[in-house]
């Protein structure tokens, strides 16, 4: 899957390192993962079920990298969150890549394959109210507002896009 800046591949046991020092970044992990400082172990599970889920579905996990210098930038996909139906989509970007427009690519390229690929016809996303970037993002992206979601840990923001519009 490309986009005008960006090669996403899915995910294998070769990108342990990169994936691991990535989630564990705490700017990245603040917002992924729970905020759990995933061991290596955790990592490569979470790589594992991706590997799964691609054969399986075609959802999982993609790694980001700049089609210009094959440098990884970010991780991207589409993941299962608590109940077995509830699938999102899921990205980010690393630090030093931020505010160049590349999440907001992913994002689109990664709508894109949801309705094209997956045959999804509505594609949900979710951030903490804190993460008022990936909120913008999702907005830039095309999808829009649909709730707020209030738990004892945060407050979650979802948005929605249809195929349809």
């Amino acid at each position: 899957m490309e986009s005008e800046r960006l090669r996403l591949r899915p995910v294998d046991a070769s990108d342990l390192d990169r994936l691991h020092a990535m989630w564990t970044d705490p700017d990245i992990r603040r917002y992924v993962w729970e905020n759990r400082a995933l061991s290596r172990e955790d990592t490569l599970a979470i790589i594992e079920t991706s590997s799964r889920l691609h054969a399986d579905s075609g959802a999982g996990l993609w790694l980001a990298e700049r089609r210009d210098a094959g440098e990884p930038v970010g991780f991207g996909g589409y993941w299962y969150f608590g109940e077995a139906d509830d699938l999102r989509i899921l990205f980010g970007l690393k630090p030093e890549h931020w505010g160049l427009g590349l999440a907001t690519e992913l994002a689109s390229c990664l709508i894109r394959y949801g309705f094209e690929q997956l045959g999804l016809e509505r594609i949900t996303g979710a951030t903490s109210r804190a993460n008022v970037s990936s909120q913008r993002v999702m907005e830039k992206a095309g999808m829009r507002f649909s709730q707020r979601v209030r738990s004892r840990d945060s407050d979650q923001m979802f948005y929605i896009i249809d195929r349809q519009g």
